[in-house]
């Protein structure tokens, strides 16, 4: 099964947060506007197998707040 990176789709959702002045996914460069949301993918562990694929996974996703 083909995991992808939700890390995209929680970045967009926080920069909705009234407030935030910026999101990435990874560090924020110098000089970014403040507050700055980061977000990163910390853990993609294979949970389960079926059919020697891969069914479920538990995914770790950082939210740093500068």
């Amino acid at each position: 099964m083909a995991i992808h990176n939700e890390a995209e789709k929680i970045k967009s959702r926080l920069a909705g947060i009234p407030g935030v002045a910026s999101t990435t996914r990874g560090w924020p460069r110098a000089g970014a506007e403040l507050p700055c949301i980061a977000v990163t993918k910390a853990a993609d562990t294979p949970t389960e197998f079926r059919d020697d694929r891969e069914y479920l996974a538990e995914l770790e996703y950082y939210i740093r707040i500068f």
